[in-house]
């Protein structure tokens, strides 16, 4: 990535280079975010080397898409389902539930009951529209669809999963300062 990335920059004209490394991201999924502190450091090593190479009119901007936390799981399979017309889905710390017609006005005491409601913010699809937590603009008219009635986001260090082998040790997508605040790093060269 660095080496295709100094070509570019060093070759005439004007460029926009967007760059994307899967780790230490892979890596903190399986194994912890304390897992990767030599794979930061390299990192770091490599994008401050790639920038004293660089010419003085380059600027480099490093960031990342989301941040990550070390998670304990919660099990769907422990949850009452006949109130679901089908199983989860989205993310294992924002997940989307199809609730049957007769149990949409009791669900969410039926999802505490069984998840708490200190773990998770339990927010209809309505709700989560009219907030913006989708974004703005208009919906798609078949978000309903897409996502369920219900969004369970995670405020604490739990995930959802539907059995054991679906669980990985870091997470994302919850509600979270560490997964929410990513650093920007700016280096004009």
């Amino acid at each position: 990535m660095f080496d295709t990335a100094a070509a570019l920059c060093g070759a005439p004209g004007r460029r926009y280079i967007y760059t994307y490394w899967g780790e230490p991201d892979h890596t903190m999924h399986d194994q912890g975010v304390m897992a990767v502190g030599d794979m930061v450091r390299d990192i770091d090593d490599r994008v401050r080397s790639f920038c004293q190479a660089m010419d003085e009119d380059t600027l480099v901007l490093v960031t990342a898409d989301h941040g990550l936390l070390d998670c304990e799981c919660r099990y769907t399979c422990d949850y009452p389902e006949q109130a679901l017309t089908r199983p989860f889905h989205i993310e294992a710390r924002a997940a989307g539930f199809y609730v049957k017609p007769e149990y949409r006005k009791v669900f969410p005491q039926l999802f505490d009951a069984a998840f708490g409601h200190d773990d998770f913010w339990l927010v209809s699809t309505d709700a989560a529209l009219s907030m913006g937590l989708l974004g703005g603009g208009t919906p798609r008219a078949d978000i309903r669809e897409i996502i369920g009635d219900y969004i369970a986001i995670a405020t604490g260090r739990y995930s959802l999963h539907s059995r054991e082998d679906t669980a990985l040790t870091a997470m994302h997508a919850g509600m979270t300062a560490r997964e929410m605040y990513v650093p920007l790093i700016v280096a004009k060269t």
